[in-house]
């Protein structure tokens, strides 16, 4: 017995010393790479006629309703947020030094400040939009939610709620209206009372095109409900309000089975809990973003196109799994992500239609579940002034980067028909 208890001590020890050592590498191997950053860094270097910022949104999350001070701790989030911007220039002032840009800028295309906002996924970065971008849009600017893509905060477990998320974007759209005009500056700011000095008149503030996708899209829809004057427009591309589990457990419970779903009510218990243990949460991730999981995951509702899935974008998408935060992706793959939590809450939330113009797109080759969720929104679409029209097209959930002309054209009219 003392023989057999000595063997299987010393088989935890060098189980144990295994797992640290393969996470250990998985986490040098998140830490080194930068593809969100070399991705943007290739669309300047291929848009020499646009003009790129980095923005920064100065965010505070609100503080937990649940939060004791007798704790310790912090009750608040402080985080600089970042947008990045591209603004093309005329052709007629493109060869002028920088200096000069802000204010030679003019055309129409850019009065309107259009913020697309990448979804809170385990394959989130604002640069899945820039092929759709730099064909319809002249000035435009891409973020995505804390701990997501470049945004990588670290944000405690109890912060992943849509409070914050929804905090988070609003403040986002705020900080890039007041900004945008910063950037942009018309002919008509330009007064000439003095002829020798004129001076550059503050531009009034023009409410922001929102285009947010998948989970993020909601968030935005909820906070355009709350503030309807930080938008003009808003694109709902793609949306979803349930993370993985969270889907296969209601399309569980719809079959009635719900001894299976509550079984995987645990199991996302449990791999929350994981996720941040320290090394065991490192190794799960490492086993969830492996090549063949990101290619079934691609296949299954994000492209319909298989011969989109080549081995290129299966290793950008994989990159983007593994970069940032993992606690994060675990929030969506376990549903802590959600902005909502029901069809009924949706039917709630637009009962009395949109306070802003909303255009819903979503691809026919998505999920069954994630297209009759928006039965809501179809129901209140045909209603008169209900400011909400949604629009079927092909595609999956990334419908914009499968087919980012078709895409582009639908948006770039819907925002053409509301510019002033």
């Amino acid at each position: 017995m003392g023989i057999l208890l000595r063997v299987a001590t010393a088989g935890t020890v060098v189980g144990a010393a295994f797992t640290i050592y393969v996470a250990r590498q998985a986490r040098n191997e998140r830490r080194d790479l930068n593809i969100h950053s070399t991705l943007i860094d290739s669309a300047v270097v291929n848009h020499p006629d646009y003009v790129y910022t980095r923005l920064f949104a100065d965010w505070s999350a609100p503080r937990m309703p649940d939060y004791d001070i007798r704790q310790g701790g912090f009750s608040n989030l402080y985080f600089d947020l970042t947008i990045d911007a591209f603004n093309k220039l005329p052709e007629s002032v493109q060869n002028v030094p920088n200096d000069n840009l802000a204010s030679m800028q003019s055309g129409t295309h850019r009065n309107t400040p259009i913020l697309f906002i990448a979804p809170p996924s385990f394959v989130s970065s604002r640069t899945i939009f820039f092929d759709m971008a730099f064909r319809h849009f002249g000035n435009f600017a891409v973020t995505e939610l804390p701990s997501y893509g470049l945004n990588k905060q670290n944000i405690r477990p109890e912060h992943y709620t849509p409070t914050v998320f929804e905090s988070a974007l609003a403040t986002l759209v705020a900080q890039y209206r007041k900004q945008h005009s910063e950037l942009i500056l018309m002919p008509s700011t330009i007064t000439n009372s003095d002829e020798d000095s004129p001076r550059v008149q503050p531009e009034r503030l023009k409410g922001v095109v929102v285009i947010a996708a998948g989970h993020a899209a909601f968030s935005a829809l909820k906070v355009a409900q709350r503030h309807p004057e930080l938008f003009s427009q808003l694109v709902l591309l793609n949306p979803t309000f349930r993370g993985p589990l969270p889907t296969v457990r209601f399309d569980l419970q719809s079959q009635g089975k719900e001894l299976v779903a509550s079984a995987l009510d645990l199991t996302s218990s449990i791999l929350w809990k994981i996720y941040q243990v320290p090394y065991l949460g490192d190794l799960l991730h490492k086993l969830f973003t492996s090549p063949e999981t990101i290619k079934r995951q691609l296949e299954s509702h994000v492209f319909v196109n298989k011969s989109q899935i080549t081995d290129a974008t299966i290793l950008r998408n994989q990159e983007f799994a593994l970069e940032g935060p993992i606690l994060g992706k675990c929030a969506f793959l376990v549903g802590r992500a959600d902005p909502l939590s029901s069809r009924q809450e949706l039917t709630q939330l637009i009962e009395h239609g949109s306070k802003v113009p909303t255009l819903c797109i979503m691809g026919a080759g998505a999920p069954d579940i994630s297209r009759a969720d928006l039965e809501p929104l179809r129901t209140i679409a045909k209603k008169k002034l209900s400011n909400v029209t949604v629009i079927e097209t092909k595609g999956a959930l990334r419908s914009f980067e499968e087919f980012p002309s078709d895409i582009g054209d639908i948006i770039h009219t819907f925002v053409e028909q509301g510019a002033v």
